[in-house]
């Protein structure tokens, strides 16, 4: 196929997609894959129906305000567990990424954040008093089943935290 029959039977493809026709309509009439149709019309820059300018608008602004509103409410106070909890739509790795980039995840807090996201307060609180009064990482790690690690991490991140290098 030379190049000026391959650039008129790009201009096809657009004008049916253009035109209504799904990718998969278009993909059977010239007898290639759905794929190949996409990345056709994307080298043509052809933009997706689906996907337009203003879809992208106000899904943006709606994370724009949920945004503000957890960075408001973590600065207000609000524990990052809490958080966590108020906002399942949210990982928490992306809720600990959030608030570092607005500069306002204190020191334990970002520490605590990025190991122990699914121990809650109390259990972490919990865990050192059961170490504090002498009971093996083993049979903590084993009493609230979590690993032996994450045990050692809570215990490390508490000791940084009281010394003020966390």
């Amino acid at each position: 196929m030379t190049m000026e029959e391959q650039q008129s039977r790009n201009q096809a493809m657009i004008a049916m997609y253009q035109s209504g026709k799904t990718l998969q309509e278009v993909a059977e009439s010239f007898g290639i894959s759905r794929e190949r149709v996409r990345q056709i019309l994307s080298l043509n820059k052809v933009k997706d129906r689906h996907h337009g300018p203003r879809s992208f608008d106000n899904f943006r602004a709606t994370n724009e305000q949920l945004i503000t509103e957890i960075v408001r409410s973590y600065a207000g106070g609000t524990s990052f567990h809490a958080l966590v909890a108020a906002y399942p739509s949210i990982t928490p790795y992306k809720l600990r990424k959030l608030l570092i980039k607005h500069e306002v995840l204190r020191g334990f807090d970002q520490a605590m954040a990025i190991v122990s996201t699914r121990i809650p307060d109390t259990t972490r609180l919990e865990i050192v008093r059961m170490y504090a009064r002498g009971d093996a990482r083993r049979a903590i790690a084993k009493h609230f089943n979590i690993s032996v690690s994450g045990v050692s991490k809570v215990i490390n991140l508490h000791r940084k935290a009281k010394t003020g290098r966390a």
